[in-house]
């Protein structure tokens, strides 16, 4: 179950509903917000800190925490810096649940070493590579990186076409 937020406001009562039901639950809960800035340097909607606060409101989840971000069009200079990287690991690194971090898959191919770095801060860590419609991604570039990275640390959220061949 991921539950993907886009307002501070709608945080709290629904991991309120989910703790009070957590006997009812029979797989993983993931809970998602962008926290900070990424390539574009589009603004942000849910604090971070305060985002984090509520999460404890079901400890158990797994935290799906990225970044905003533009799409990529003649941008080509357009990626996760190391920067952008290593702010995200401070954000991050001291949260005792695991953490996945959503990725867009237009701007990872131009990132691989900031994720490689980023990975290796924690076996806690994964990657879920997403994309949204009209980015220029290929299926080739999908089965590059589940060849790139192990097998067990990247998720893929992307629609059937671009599916990686496992």
């Amino acid at each position: 179950m991921k539950f993907d937020f886009k307002s501070l406001g709608a945080v709290r009562p629904a991991l309120t509903i989910v703790n009070a039901r957590r006997h009812d639950i029979k797989g993983p809960v993931w809970i998602n917000a962008d926290l900070l800035p990424g390539p574009g340097n589009k603004p942000t909607a849910i604090p971070a800190n305060e985002f984090l606060s509520a999460s404890s409101l079901f400890p158990e989840a797994t935290l799906s925490i990225g970044w905003t971000t533009i799409r990529k069009q003649a941008d080509y200079g357009l990626k996760y810096t190391l920067t952008l990287v290593q702010d995200m690991y401070n954000l991050v690194r001291h949260l005792p649940q695991p953490v996945t971090f959503p990725v867009r898959a237009e701007q990872f191919r131009d990132s691989l070493d900031e994720f490689d770095w980023l990975l290796q801060q924690s076996r806690g860590y994964t990657l879920t590579i997403w994309t949204s419609h009209g980015d220029n991604v290929t299926k080739a570039d999908m089965d590059f990186t589940k060849k790139r990275f192990e097998r067990s640390r990247v998720y893929f959220d992307l629609p059937d076409e671009l599916r990686p061949t496992f």
